[in-house]
């Protein structure tokens, strides 16, 4: 058995992730106490390369130039990839990456991509003009996107689900195993990763038969650092 179908599931309709209801921010994610699973969706090339290699650096398809894009909710890489069936993102990845690394090195130096997002109250940018400056410094970028069903309509409580960009030595890093060094001699960050395609077309085709799919259970991400929280605009939540 994979690690990926080892993971608890169930189905959507039952699912208790524990989001506040109205407006929100949440970051929903599989997780255990030393890793967290982020999704990727790429053509088959680049995802035989990176099941075969644990890694994607060194994959021919694979650009390092360009910035890759992570989602830790389900849902919402089944959304973007329209069940892995668009185009160049036929194929899903699962990649378990260290919470440290997670917390500290992604959240701890994502900037949030939308000016009109960072007008909550006692937000961490004064003006517009301090929040571009962030923007242009930072090779991680944050977008908080609708949640999803799995026929793919927005939830009616407004709750968004996190998604994030990296660029230059971070997105080497991502793509790099753990066991390795980047170009530029930093550590990797992928500890394991999985072609989950099938598990999506599965899923799929109880969405076309309309039954209620299995999901692997997710719960809120729980971000240690209050700074951090803070910067990224995550809806504080009840103990």
């Amino acid at each position: 058995m994979t690690k990926f179908s080892r993971l608890t599931k169930e189905l959507f309709l039952e699912a208790k992730p524990g989001i506040q209801k109205g407006p929100s921010h949440h970051i929903l994610a599989s997780f255990d106490d030393e890793h967290i699973i982020l999704y990727q969706a790429y053509k088959e090339s680049i995802a035989k390369y990176a099941v075969e290699h644990q890694q994607l650096s060194g994959c021919p398809d694979f650009s390092l130039s360009r910035m890759t894009w992570i989602k830790p909710n389900f849902l919402w890489m089944a959304y973007r990839s329209s069940w892995s069936t668009a185009k160049n993102q036929e194929h899903i990845l699962a990649i378990w990456v260290k919470r440290d690394v997670f917390d500290e090195k992604i959240l701890g130096n994502a900037v949030i991509s939308s000016w009109n997002e960072t007008k909550a109250e006692n937000g961490p940018y004064a003006t517009k003009d301090e929040w571009q400056k962030a923007v242009a410094g930072s090779d991680i970028r944050l977008q908080w996107d609708p949640y999803h069903s799995p026929k793919g309509g927005k939830l009616e409580d407004k709750t968004r689900c996190i998604q994030l960009g990296l660029r230059n030595a971070f997105n080497r890093q991502l793509a790099t195993n753990s066991k390795n060094m980047t170009s530029d001699d930093l550590p990797g960050w992928i500890e394991h990763v999985e072609d989950v395609t099938d598990f999506f077309h599965e899923q799929l085709r109880k969405v076309n038969a309309d039954e209620d799919v299995l999901i692997p259970v997710e719960r809120l991400y729980p971000v240690p650092n209050p700074d951090t929280r803070k910067r990224i605009f995550l809806t504080e939540t009840e103990e």
